[in-house]
């Protein structure tokens, strides 16, 4: 059965990839080069995994961290696998989905990637040998695949599976074809409908899409407009879909006017070209239409009370919030006052997509002596960190880059000088003996029993003093206990003064805070 659906749909010359049992996975590399985003998934089925999926990608060097093609944004599709063997019931690859985003969470160093395809809007690939020519480039491992020959017989197919290229085990979800005709990645399982009405809209997210009718409004696609765009998707267009919904081409059964690859900005009026392929979204960064997921993360770490997304786009579609201090300014809002962290609003307003962990912000914190003056004082004078403060944090250039943009700063000098902010210290963990009174402590490393904020929120506790910075007043130094990242040069400089430096199991074993742990979470 599959020898014939094969013979019936390839061609000579087409391309064909095997693809294995595994999740889906798009990646997207920013115009530096960089990757920014990490989904589940293709095109307009698939979903944002980056803050879950992208900082153990390139922990576990999975997945290239930075590629060779720049001045655009760029898509690398392919399979996340693991060799693990499942047993579900359902229709495959769907089934297994939620158990390999859990196992990938839990150990992702036993998952590898697999590219199949490169699109970019800073070049264009033809062919399937200088698209697998670029993923080499960039270092990606790459699915094995193999032109169609002249005849296609089942003996082809035996060849392929029994490839010594083929190192998956033999589980084979689909079919992959690369056509050179439409240079489109299309799958041998199509079904075909026929258009009634597209419609264009902009999503929660800010993201333009398209609505596409078929036969009646109960029955509703929804796409990526540059797909609607590319392939001229209009009412009594022939849609061919692949086995995963997704539109492998089209077409037009008549002539119809092309459309405009120009958009302009329904939130802000800005006039921006729509993509060659992928998302489709307003350029400008402080565009309202992109401000929904910062204003839930706002809401989320400041504890305000919680809208739906519907009533929250309706604010940004109304204008009542163009930037994140206008949501203060709302009657459901102007009247509460918030007592917060310094380390906790500035975690509020930076996006978790650009930095991932907190312990920046605490220990920045820490470094201004959680005195909202002097980060006040830092924030306009961003250069002045590392050299006054003598910080050091693998994302503190993130952070200043941030910074650099006024929109942000502005923000964020709003929120220090408002009067419904109430600045607090940071929270103890719970309340114990005050062994550490007056005594200074500077943390460095990664620990075993949490983040940089939770284990100065723990020697807290003991009313010490926690600090990030090293100087001549510290008193002991406390060294993360997995023996990463650890200032080594701060420690030798600490040696030099014979202050006292305990590794975290030592340190905790002997004033044995595990125990005052355990009791406080009973």
């Amino acid at each position: 059965m599959i020898y014939m659906n094969m013979r019936n749909f390839l061609k000579p010359g087409d391309f064909v990839m095997m693809v294995p049992l595994g999740l889906h996975t798009t990646l997207q590399y920013n115009s530096s080069g960089n990757l920014e985003k990490v989904y589940i998934g293709y095109d307009s089925n698939r979903t944002d995994y980056t803050g879950d999926m992208i900082e153990l990608m390139l922990r576990d060097n999975i997945v290239p961290a930075k590629i060779h093609i720049t001045g655009g944004t760029s898509w690398v599709r392919g399979v996340l696998y693991t060799g693990s063997f499942y047993s579900v019931q359902g229709k495959l690859p769907n089934a297994v989905k939620p158990k390999l985003i859990s196992e990938f969470i839990k150990k992702s160093d036993s998952f590898n990637f697999f590219a199949g395809t490169f699109e970019s809007t800073s070049i264009v690939l033809r062919g399937a040998t200088a698209v697998r020519q670029c993923l080499a480039m960039a270092k990606f491992k790459i699915l094995p695949g193999w032109f169609v020959p002249f005849v296609v017989s089942e003996t082809t197919l035996k060849e392929w599976l029994n490839s010594p290229k083929y190192t998956f085990m033999p589980i084979v979800t689909d079919y992959i074809i690369y056509r050179k005709e439409d240079a489109n990645i299309i799958s041998a399982n199509l079904t075909q409908i026929i258009v009634n009405k597209v419609a264009k809209y902009v999503d929660h997210n800010g993201y333009v899409k398209g609505r596409i009718i078929i036969e009646n409004s109960a029955n509703i696609m929804y796409v990526d407009y540059s797909e609607v765009v590319r392939l001229n998707i209009q009412r009594g267009s022939a849609v061919v879909l692949n086995s995963e919904k997704q539109v492998a081409f089209c077409k037009n059964l008549t002539k119809v006017k092309e459309y405009s690859n120009i958009l302009t900005c329904t939130h802000c009026g800005k006039r921006y070209e729509i993509p060659k392929a992928g998302a489709v979204l307003c350029p400008d960064v402080h565009c309202s239409s992109r401000l929904l997921k910062h204003i839930l993360q706002v809401i989320n770490i400041m504890h305000l009370p919680e809208f739906s997304n519907e009533v929250i786009f309706d604010w940004l579609k109304s204008n009542k919030v163009t930037c994140i201090p206008d949501i203060f300014l709302l009657d459901v809002y102007k009247d509460f006052n918030i007592d917060i962290q310094l380390s906790d609003l500035i975690r509020a307003l930076v996006p978790i997509s650009l930095i991932p962990r907190d312990d920046l912000f605490l220990s920045l914190a820490i470094a201004c002596s959680d005195n909202v003056n002097t980060f006040r004082y830092y924030i306009r004078n961003p250069d002045k960190i590392k050299s006054d403060l003598g910080f050091r944090h693998k994302d503190l250039d993130k952070f200043i880059t941030w910074l650099s943009d006024n929109c942000n700063y502005s923000d964020l000098n709003t929120l220090l000088n408002s009067s419904q902010i109430c600045f607090i210290s940071a929270k103890k963990k719970f309340e114990g003996a005050p062994i550490f009174r007056n005594k200074t402590i500077y943390l460095t490393g990664t620990f075993i029993r949490g983040s940089i904020s939770e284990i100065a929120s723990i020697l807290q506790s003991y009313s010490a003093v926690v600090t990030t910075q090293f100087t001549n007043a510290v008193d002991c130094v406390l060294t993360g206990g997995t023996h990463e990242n650890i200032d080594g040069k701060t420690v030798r400089a600490a040696r030099a003064l014979n202050k006292p430096i305990m590794s975290e199991d030592d340190f905790f074993k002997q004033y044995d805070i595990d125990t005052d742990l355990e009791s406080n979470l009973e």
